[in-house]
């Protein structure tokens, strides 16, 4: 079954700024008119794509599920989905003022594998140890895929299972998020 904590805590959230415009919602550190209009711009774009990424990766799910195949470019989709999450936790943390995000490990080798399967120039010379990746096209099943990551010193075989990626995403994103929406509803002392 797809792991649909993320969407509860999203929606949560949602719920909390408030669905209509111009609704100062249940909590008044979420309104519109006190946070600006900028950040809850950011805000909203940001819980909106969740939704969106959400909705894509559970139906990526369904078919995973169903044992069929996914497509090259589908593959190639999966790992930047999982990023534009994690993209859009962050900026949910920079519209409430919480700063920059600490990711833990499981969360940040994610990001990592998509980079270096993507070939994702801007973050070549920041990986460590630095390298390039190719994905065995002929690896791809309905559980996940095989990439190699070559380095200077040799090479690697990194597995990617879709079911797992997805679980430890949506689980380590919802705990971020959840963080924020525990603070958020703690009455002020």
């Amino acid at each position: 079954m797809y792991p649909h904590r993320l969407r509860e805590v999203r929606d949560n959230l949602q719920y909390l700024r408030g669905y209509e415009p111009g609704w100062a919602g249940l909590n008044p550190c979420l309104n519109p008119s006190l946070i600006g209009k900028e950040k809850d711009a950011r805000l909203c774009g940001a819980l909106d794509s969740l939704l969106d990424m959400d909705g894509a990766l559970s139906k990526f799910w369904r078919k995973i599920g169903s044992g069929q195949v996914p497509t090259h470019l589908e593959c190639l989709g999966f790992l930047p989905a999982l990023s534009i999450q994690q993209d859009c936790i962050q900026e949910i943390y920079t519209a409430l003022g919480r700063g920059k995000i600490k990711w833990p490990d499981n969360l940040d080798s994610i990001r990592e594998m998509r980079n270096r399967i993507s070939g994702h120039p801007a973050f070549a010379a920041r990986q460590t140890p630095q390298g390039s990746a190719m994905w065995k096209a002929d690896s791809i099943t309905a559980d996940g895929f095989e990439m190699i990551i070559y380095f200077v010193s040799g090479s690697k075989h990194q597995y990617i299972g879709f079911r797992n990626f997805i679980q430890e995403n949506n689980e380590g994103l919802a705990n971020l998020l959840q963080a924020v929406l525990d603070q958020l509803i703690q009455p002020e002392n």
